[in-house]
């Protein structure tokens, strides 16, 4: 497993993994969102989990094998990115 710190404005993680969950739910991905966002791929998963005590996120993978977490670790990355500039420029 792979885990990541990603800062994050208080004000608005939240409101980027709702966002990250209502497009996850349109592509019909398997999601558990006890935590956060896990998506659950057939080899592996993906979560972003807000810190309810610091301006922060954590990426966390895990997959099958090294490259393939590490694929999921990635694109999740970016996608989180990708959100919160999008959303703080709402």
């Amino acid at each position: 497993m792979t885990e990541k710190e990603l800062h994050c404005p208080d004000n608005i993680k939240f409101g980027v993994i709702d966002g990250l969950v209502e497009h996850h739910r349109r592509k019909g991905d398997r999601l558990d969102l006890t935590d956060g966002l896990k998506i659950i791929f057939e080899d592996g998963w993906g979560m972003v989990r807000p810190s309810n005590t610091q301006p922060m996120v954590r990426l966390f993978a895990e997959a099958r094998t090294r490259l393939r977490m590490e694929e999921i670790a990635a694109a999740m990355e970016k996608e989180f990115l990708d959100a919160m500039k999008g959303y703080a420029g709402k």
